[in-house]
C-alpha cells in the first residue's frame, strides 16, 4: 500500500540550495520535509567531489562577502569543526573559493537540518507529480519501501535538474539556444603530495606540461587547463582536469559513457602527475567524485528570466531576495580543447536574484532554487555555484513558507514579508 507523507513545504533535493530551503522554511514556522535521493546532504559538493564553495565572496582583489543566512552558519559550524580553511585564491585567478572536507559537511548539513526540526528522508526519489487547476497537490515518490507520495501546500525544487517541475508538466528549458550544455567535470582527490612544491606551480606551467602529454600521446590527457587546490585537516589536494563536454546529465546511458571515461582519465591524470609533476612523485588517488559533476541541465521557467547581462552589469531588483557574486563561469569547447570562459561583475561587485526568478510561472505552489532556477543559459552559469544556491535555497524556503500561509492579496506583498524574514535571518539581499 502507498505510505502518504505529508508537510506544509516539501523541498525536493538536499544539496546546498535543498538544504537552505528546508531550514529557511521551517525557522519560518513551517511544517517541512526534505527528499534527497542519496544518503547524504551536499549535492556537487559531496556526491560529485567538487570539495570547494564557490559563489561566498565576489571576484577581484579584496572578495566581498555576499552570502549570509543559512549558508553563512554552514561556513561558521565548520569553520568551528576544522571542516574547511580560509577563503583561498589560487595563483592567476581573480575568483576566491572555500575548500571544504566533504564528510565534514555531511555531519553539519545533517545536524542543521534536524535541528531546524525538518523531517529528512534519504534514499527517496522523485518519480512523478499530481497536477490540479495548476496546483501540485502531491509528488510521486519511490524509496527502498516501495512507492510514496508526499502531500504539501508548496514545493521546492531544488533537484538541480527541476525534476518536479519537469515531471508536473511545467516550462523549463534546456542548454542554450542550440541546446548545447556546459561540460561536466570529474573531480578526484590525490594524498601525498608536497604542496609546497606544487604550490609554485602556476596555471601555464600546468596547460605546458599537460599540453606535451598530450602531444606526447599519453591516453585521455586533453590540452586543456586544469587546478589543484588544498583541502583541510587531511592533507589532500583536490584536482580537476578531465572535462566531458557531450555528457547529457538527463539520460543514463549518456552518464554511464562519461563516468567510465572519466575514471579511466583520472588514472591516466595520476599516473602523468606522480611522472612529471612536482611535488607529485609519492601521490596516489584518494577518491573521484563518486559521480561526474553535471553543471546544467534543466532550469525552470519562472515569473521572470535571469539574464546574464543582468549578472554582469550587477543588476538590482525591487523584490531581491539573494545575492549572486560569482562570475558567468561558461565550460565549453572551442577547437577541440574545453575551456572555462569567464565574464565578470562590474566593479567585481554582485547582481541580486529576484523573487520571481524563483517562482515557476504556470505551477502556482511551485517553486525552484539552485542551479535549475529561471535564468537564461549564461545567468545559470553564474548563480549554479554552491555558494549562490544557499542563497537562492535559502530565499525559496522562506518564499515557500510565506506561501503556504499566504492569504490572499498582492504577490508584492508576499515578497515584501519574505524579505523582511530573510534579513531576520541574517540573510544578505
Amino acid at each position: 500500500m502507498e505510505r502518504e507523507l505529508r508537510a506544509e513545504v516539501v523541498v525536493v533535493g538536499g544539496g546546498s540550495a535543498g538544504v537552505a530551503a528546508s531550514v529557511g522554511a521551517a525557522r519560518a514556522g513551517a511544517d517541512v520535509l526534505l527528499v534527497e535521493r542519496y544518503p547524504f546532504l551536499g549535492g556537487a559538493g559531496t556526491h560529485s567531489g567538487v570539495n570547494c564553495f564557490a559563489g561566498f565572496y565576489t571576484s577581484g582583489e579584496q572578495p566581498e562577502r555576499v552570502v549570509a543566512g543559512v549558508g553563512g552558519e554552514v561556513l561558521e559550524r565548520l569553520i568551528a569543526e576544522e571542516g574547511c580553511r580560509p577563503p583561498f585564491r589560487a595563483a592567476g585567478s581573480r575568483n576566491t573559493v572555500v575548500p571544504f572536507q566533504p564528510e565534514i559537511v555531511k555531519s553539519v548539513l545533517d545536524r542543521m537540518v534536524l535541528d531546524a526540526g525538518v523531517r529528512l528522508r534519504l534514499h527517496t526519489w522523485i518519480v512523478g507529480a499530481a497536477v490540479e487547476g495548476g496546483r501540485v497537490r502531491h509528488i510521486a515518490l519511490h524509496s527502498k519501501g516501495g512507492p510514496e507520495r508526499a502531500t504539501g501546500e508548496v514545493f521546492v525544487d531544488c533537484s538541480g535538474d527541476a525534476d518536479l517541475v519537469a515531471l508536473a508538466g511545467g516550462g523549463f528549458a534546456v542548454g542554450d539556444a542550440d541546446g548545447t550544455l556546459q561540460a561536466a567535470s570529474m573531480y578526484f582527490t590525490m594524498t601525498g603530495v608536497d604542496w609546497e612544491q606544487l604550490g609554485t606551480l602556476g596555471r601555464p606551467d600546468i596547460l605546458e606540461l599537460v599540453g606535451r602529454a598530450h602531444a606526447e600521446g599519453w591516453p585521455h590527457i586533453a590540452p586543456q587547463p586544469g587546478l589543484f587546490v588544498p583541502l583541510p585537516v587531511t592533507g589532500e589536494v583536490l584536482a580537476a582536469f578531465h572535462k566531458d563536454p557531450q555528457v547529457n546529465g538527463l539520460d543514463a546511458d549518456s552518464l554511464t559513457r562519461a563516468e567510465v571515461q572519466a575514471r579511466a582519465a583520472v588514472a591516466s591524470y595520476v599516473r602523468l602527475f606522480r611522472e612529471r609533476f612536482p611535488g607529485c612523485a609519492g601521490a596516489r588517488l584518494c577518491r573521484t567524485g563518486p559521480q561526474i559533476g553535471i553543471r546544467e541541465t534543466r532550469r525552470i521557467v519562472g515569473r521572470y528570466v535571469l539574464h546574464g547581462r543582468e549578472c554582469m552589469e550587477g543588476a538590482r531588483h525591487p523584490d531581491a531576495v539573494a545575492r549572486g557574486g560569482w562570475p558567468i563561469e561558461i565550460h565549453e569547447r572551442d577547437q577541440g580543447r574545453v575551456y572555462a570562459r569567464y565574464g565578470y561583475i562590474r566593479n567585481d561587485g554582485f547582481y541580486q536574484i529576484p523573487a520571481r526568478a524563483l517562482v515557476a510561472r504556470d505551477l502556482r505552489n511551485v517553486l525552484a532554487a539552485g542551479r535549475c532556477l529561471s535564468a537564461s543559459h549564461g545567468a545559470q552559469a553564474s548563480a549554479r555555484v554552491m555558494g549562490t544556491a544557499f542563497a537562492s535555497g535559502h530565499a525559496a524556503g522562506v518564499l515557500a513558507a510565506g506561501l503556504a500561509r499566504r492569504p490572499r492579496g498582492e504577490e508584492a506583498d508576499w515578497f515584501a514579508r519574505s524579505r523582511e524574514v530573510l534579513l531576520a535571518q541574517g540573510a544578505l539581499i
